[in-house]
């Protein structure tokens, strides 16, 4: 659900890797071996990251977002003054 979500917000496809936990160390790896000429450039790491699911955005959930997100600037703007005074 958070994944759609995002998807819909961003308007842009969302993947998730097979093991997102080891996102920052299949990065890393990737990098390095481009560095090390292992592989010919870090555009080839698609080749080597297995994409669980994929999100396409929902175009019908935009204009829901896009009102929500005004009334949430609104009230953030509105409260500025009392949330800086919790803190």
């Amino acid at each position: 659900m958070t994944c759609q979500i995002l998807s819909d917000i961003l308007n842009a496809k969302v993947e998730v890797t097979e093991s997102p936990q080891n996102a920052g160390a299949m990065g890393a790896a990737i990098v390095c071996a481009a560095g090390l000429n292992m592989i010919e450039s870090v555009k080839q790491a698609n080749s080597l990251v297995i994409v669980k699911s994929v999100y396409t955005p929902n175009p019908a959930n935009k204009d829901i977002y896009d009102l929500q997100f005004g009334v949430f600037k609104n009230l953030y703007y509105n409260n500025k003054k009392s949330f800086n005074l919790l803190n």
